[in-house]
This record gives structure tokens, sequence and C-alpha cells, in this order.
């Protein structure tokens, strides 16, 4: 597992860190996280699940994130944004045959951001959202969770 912060735009562009996650050897996923300027362990704060589009690379998905928490600090509103990587590119977000997405991102993906980052960790401060097939995977999963997603967006 390795980490590294990025912020391909500079300092002027965001405040907060975003901490790239590679978890291939272990078996998990990849994974992208933006923390708010004003993060503090000690805190917990609500958090925004992204799920990319089809064929996006893990750099793209990056760049998405980086838009959102653009946007974020610009309403100065304080939350975490977790992307995962799906490896497969062109799961739905779904499970299929082969690959189990929606399970590795329910069971694993979730529950490894909730325990590693200051998270409040109930339905009422996690969210979903989705570019393309993650937005697909957004409404699948708000409809689907909705004991466990405050909103779907």
């Amino acid at each position: 597992m390795s980490f590294s912060y990025l912020n391909p735009f500079g300092d002027p562009w965001i405040k907060g860190k975003l901490i790239q996650v590679e978890n291939r050897d272990s078996g998990l996923l990849n994974y992208c996280v933006y923390l708010p300027p004003n993060y503090d362990e000690t805190k917990k704060y609500p958090v925004l699940y992204h799920l990319h589009g089809m064929g996006e690379l893990f750099s793209w998905m990056k760049r998405e994130v980086l838009w959102t928490a653009v946007q974020l600090e610009k309403a100065n509103i304080s939350i975490i944004v977790a992307a995962p990587h799906d490896f497969t590119l062109a799961s739905m977000w779904v499970d299929g045959d082969s690959v189990q997405m929606a399970k590795i991102l329910h069971e694993q993906f979730i529950p490894e951001i909730e325990t590693k980052y200051s998270i409040e960790g109930d339905r009422s401060s996690r969210f979903l959202q989705g570019f393309s097939m993650g937005g697909f995977g957004a409404a699948l999963h708000g409809y689907k969770y909705q004991d466990k997603l405050e909103k779907s967006l």
C-alpha cells in the first residue's frame, strides 16, 4: 500500500489534501480521498462517495474529485470525498458474474474509508454521486441501499 499527496493544479486550486491510495497488492480497490482544509482527526465529517464513469483511468477520476473539491471549498462545505477506482472500467457498479463490484463497494471500500478517516459513519452523513456509468451506479445504490445512504446525487 502506498500513499502520496496529489495537487496537480497547485495550492491556488484547493486548500485541502487529495490523497491517492494504491491497494492493488491487497486485493482492495485503489482510490483517492479529498480531505477538507480544516480536517482534524478529532472531529467527525460527512462523506461523499464518488463513482466514476465507464472506461475512466485513475487520473481522470482524480480530476473529477478535484472538480468536486473546488466547488465544495467555494461553498465552504467541509466534507470528505472518497472515490474508488473500478479496475474493470466497466462494471456499472453492480455485481456481475466475474466481479462483485457492489459487494466490494459496500463490504470492503466503504468500511475501509469509514475506519481509516474521521467520518461520522451513519446514514445521515453518507452521500453518493456519480458521473456517467457512476451516475447509474449512484442512482441504483441510492435506491437499493436507502438504509445506508442519506442521498444519491
